[in-house]
């Protein structure tokens, strides 16, 4: 098993409306329920969240319907990074897809499947007691993966990364 990706998902749907009913679920991935997720690649459950199992990467994509308003939701994402990969470029990426067909799988480029869009925290570097990171946010649809914005931006452990969808193609990110 690779220490590619490590994601403790603390997955949190509503609706961004603040008139409508609110729904929410929050899932540590201790192991993973095919009741609420479609997997794609591979990836497994487990004490530290969820985990890609091969340099690959995996996904899993929310099964339920979304409570309306359609369309307008959050997702929020708890990353636990792995601190002890040291100062090089290779610390992983780690992902949150929104707007995801069944089977979106971000492998890279035109390699990927399904269609979505995603904001990935690519590679933390940590020196010291500071870390940095790429946040990207990214689309892809019929075979092209488009970046439509990229920072860099702090990061840890425990760091809180918040995507509302507001309808149409509008997204705000939040990071903690």
């Amino acid at each position: 098993m690779t220490r590619l990706q490590t994601l403790l998902l603390s997955f949190a749907i509503a609706p961004a409306s603040l008139l409508a009913q609110f729904y929410s679920y929050s899932d540590p991935f201790t192991s993973i329920s095919s009741t609420y997720w479609y997997t794609n690649g591979s990836v497994i459950g487990g004490s530290t969240g969820l985990t890609a199992t091969s340099s690959s990467g995996g996904s899993v994509i929310y099964k339920p319907a979304i409570a309306a308003p359609a369309g307008e939701y959050e997702v929020a994402t708890t990353l636990t990074l792995d601190t002890g990969c040291g100062s090089s470029s290779s610390c992983g990426t780690y992902i949150s897809y929104l707007n995801a067909s069944n089977d979106a799988l971000a492998t890279g480029g035109s390699s990927s499947t399904g269609s979505f869009y995603d904001i990935e925290l690519q590679n933390p570097v940590f020196s010291g007691s500071s870390c940095s990171a790429t946040l990207a946010f990214n689309k892809y649809a019929s075979g092209t993966f488009t970046i439509l914005a990229s920072a860099t931006v702090g990061c840890n452990s425990g760091m809180v990364i918040r995507a509302v969808h507001i309808g149409g193609s509008q997204f705000i990110v939040y990071v903690n």
